[in-house]
């Protein structure tokens, strides 16, 4: 996935490492902090780790608790410091933007998720159920059934993708060992020994896996390196029209814009997002789109059959969208990608 948080969960699955091997020496808590403040700060969302370990330490001390929560309170204050002085004033505000949420949403992309790891969830969750009581494994068992809540929960935010599921991804990940670990068959009139059994649990794991290589057609790479090629040639062909039109542009999809050239004005999801929070209004973008001060204006997907641009509200509010058919005209068409530009073509030099 194009995003920072793989990296940032190195940081947090270290500090969760170290704290495992020692729990019980005070150093570790100042190592785990400083681990997760680092990681925080490269992607914020990851908030299952801090609240698995506070969750387990206010179990065993509420001292060590506290000292935990002090520690991540002192390491975040110069990082905090160091964001506003190089990354501006508005570090707070662009942090704490509203983001639209649908409960549906919660369930259909967990549906879409988890309707793959059928037989890999439920022996996770059967395994975590067991873990709770045992002092060894609780850390663990507490990360699955957390990573789970948060992903899914999550999962209802506009604009939030597959990555919302990664943590507890590497939570399940983690409960399959402990049930491979586990699994034999404790009676002797079944046939087979408990060796073959594991053998056994060990390739269904590993072959189900496929499944969800299946979905995303991994299994077929040459396919897919000349779907690749076909999509860089477009992308290409794409960005050559952008740039050869003279004036700001505004594109759903930033990356074409910047390869073309095109100052960063409107950011489609972050605009709208504040003008359905009632923080933005949403006739000054439309103004200027009537205005043709735009010289060209990009969707991903073809238009409607009625000749409305075609995108979701989490990028273009609907009176956006009227304002583009009413004042402008496409000029270039892919199936992946749509370029409107002023249908009188003389005002968007200006």
């Amino acid at each position: 996935m194009n995003d920072p948080q793989m990296f940032a969960q190195a940081f947090f699955m270290a500090g969760l490492l170290i704290y495992v091997l020692n729990r019980d020496r005070t150093w570790t808590l100042v190592a785990v902090a400083l681990l997760f403040v680092i990681g925080g700060n490269i992607k914020h969302n990851l908030i299952d780790f801090p609240l698995v370990l506070a969750i387990e330490l206010f179990l065993i001390s509420r001292r060590r608790l506290a000292l935990f929560l002090g520690l991540l309170a002192l390491f975040e204050l110069p990082v905090f410091y160091l964001n506003v002085h190089l990354g501006g004033p508005f570090f707070l505000g662009q942090l704490l933007v509203p983001r639209l949420y649908f409960w549906d949403k919660t369930f259909f992309d967990g549906f879409g998720y988890y309707i793959v790891l059928l037989i890999p969830m439920a022996a996770a969750i059967y395994v975590t159920a067991r873990s709770f009581r045992l002092p060894e494994r609780r850390l663990i068992a507490i990360y699955f059934a957390v990573s789970l809540a948060l992903g899914v929960y999550f999962s209802g935010g506009v604009g939030v993708s597959i990555n919302t599921y990664f943590s507890n991804t590497l939570a399940l990940a983690m409960m399959l060992g402990l049930f491979l670990h586990d699994f034999g068959i404790p009676h002797s009139r079944l046939p087979g020994t408990a060796a073959q059994w594991n053998a056994a649990a060990t390739l269904v794991m590993f072959f189900w896996m496929l499944i969800p290589l299946q979905c995303d057609d991994i299994l077929f790479p040459v396919a897919n390196w000349h779907k690749l090629q076909a999509q860089q040639q477009r992308f290409t062909q794409q960005v050559d029209f952008l740039r050869a039109r003279p004036g700001p542009a505004i594109c759903e999809s930033i990356l074409r814009c910047y390869y073309s050239g095109k100052p960063y004005i409107i950011d489609p999801f972050n605009s709208a997002s504040l003008i359905h929070a009632g923080k933005l209004d949403e006739n000054v973008l439309v103004g200027a789109i009537q205005a043709h001060q735009f010289a060209a204006i990009q969707f991903n997907q073809r238009p409607l059959a009625s000749g409305l641009p075609d995108a979701p509200p989490s990028r273009f509010t609907p009176a956006v969208l009227k304002a583009v058919q009413q004042n402008y005209t496409v000029a270039f068409q892919q199936s992946d990608c749509t370029i409107y530009v002023p249908a009188r073509p003389e005002l968007s030099r200006k």
